[in-house]
């Protein structure tokens, strides 16, 4: 079965927000990947603008037009939501 890990990795990133659905070219600073772009899309929750989705692919495949994470793409699928602080 799939088992969490617990890694950092370090990404630069590029928006472009005219785009629709907006794009975001995320680039990590270390590892094996350094420096390949992963080409994404993102969007901000209208109604209260604390969640951030992400949709990205791999380098050097097309980038997701959707914010799914289907089955035979590499795409996975990023909800970051922000906590407030106590």
């Amino acid at each position: 079965g799939n088992r969490a890990t617990q890694s950092t990795t370090v990404y630069t990133y590029k928006l472009d927000p005219t785009k629709k659905p907006a794009e975001i070219d995320l680039t990590p600073t270390t590892g094996s990947l350094k420096g390949k772009v992963f080409p994404s899309i993102y969007r901000i929750d209208d109604i209260d603008g604390n969640t951030l989705e992400i949709c990205r692919n791999q380098p050097d495949l097309k980038r997701p037009t959707e914010f799914t994470s289907k089955e035979g793409t590499e795409h996975r699928l990023l909800i970051l939501k922000r906590v407030k602080p106590k």
